[in-house]
């Protein structure tokens, strides 16, 4: 069966749905193989890797700069493709949107799961939880706005500016490849509202059948929130509701004015 991966952008739900996905007796699903596991990733965040840098057609130039890195890859590729008899592999990153040409020249039988969520939640949480810093949006966002777009610039100490932009390029970066793969778009809102149906249709994507204990994982994972920053365990209301006490209505204006075409496509407005 042909390799997936989970892509979602930061505090959108990856860890939940990937935990959801792996439940299932026939999948395999690596949690963030080249973000967390390597540097080089992380350190070129939000570059775009052309087919002129490529090396072998696949393996960016880069990648010789780092030891065993190569080796890593390679063998990451084998255990994608050969999963058991009757199974599939896959993985989940919250970064790569820039790197989908490259992962289309390197993994070509890759399906995409593109999970989306409602972007003023998405910006609400990493405010909550000043991730923004940890992600470096303050130096990423800024310099990508300024090589990308004509007469926009982004207060890098703005916490509201860097996190809507950095939603609107990762979905720009995304779409504009998307169509390459075998690809689905599923929204977290959906998942957790419709799990049944929903997960059916994922599991159907990826070649598997879905399995009870998928359903019953997604069902009981939004009663009340337990854990940390991590945690697939949150309430129905701080999935849905959160945002709209965390956020003041001129960050509301400025995240609706600014993603209002995307928003209005993923039926958000």
């Amino acid at each position: 069966m042909k390799p997936f991966l989970i892509l979602s952008h930061h505090r959108s739900g990856s860890n939940f749905l990937s935990n959801a996905v792996q439940l299932n007796s026939k999948v395999e699903c690596l949690n963030e193989p080249l973000s967390m596991h390597t540097n080089v990733f992380r350190e070129n965040d939000l570059k775009v890797w052309n087919k002129n840098d490529y090396i072998e057609c696949e393996l960016h130039r880069l990648f010789y700069d780092y030891p065993n890195l190569k080796e890593y890859l390679i063998e990451l590729r084998q255990f994608l493709n050969n999963p058991y008899p009757y199974h599939v592999r896959g993985f989940k990153e919250t970064t790569l949107f820039e790197k989908l040409g490259w992962l289309k020249e390197f993994i070509p039988d890759l399906k995409i799961i593109y999970l989306v969520r409602n972007p003023n939640a998405v910006i609400n949480s990493i405010i909550r939880r000043r991730m923004w810093d940890f992600w470096n949006y303050s130096v990423l966002i800024p310099r990508y706005v300024q090589n990308n777009y004509n007469d926009i610039k982004i207060n890098p100490d703005n916490p509201v500016e860097l996190c809507t932009w950095s939603w609107k390029i990762r979905n720009e970066l995304c779409m504009k490849e998307l169509n390459r793969f075998d690809n689905v778009i599923i929204r977290l809102e959906d998942l957790i509202s419709y799990p049944e149906e929903k997960l059916t249709e994922l599991m159907n994507f990826i070649g598997v059948e879905v399995e009870k204990k998928q359903i019953d994982f997604v069902n009981e994972s939004h009663k009340q929130t337990k854990g940390k920053t991590f945690s697939s365990q949150r309430s129905l209301s701080e999935i849905l509701e959160l945002w709209k006490g965390g956020l003041s209505e001129y960050d509301k204006k400025y995240i609706e004015t600014c993603l209002r075409d995307e928003m209005v496509r993923f039926a958000y407005i």
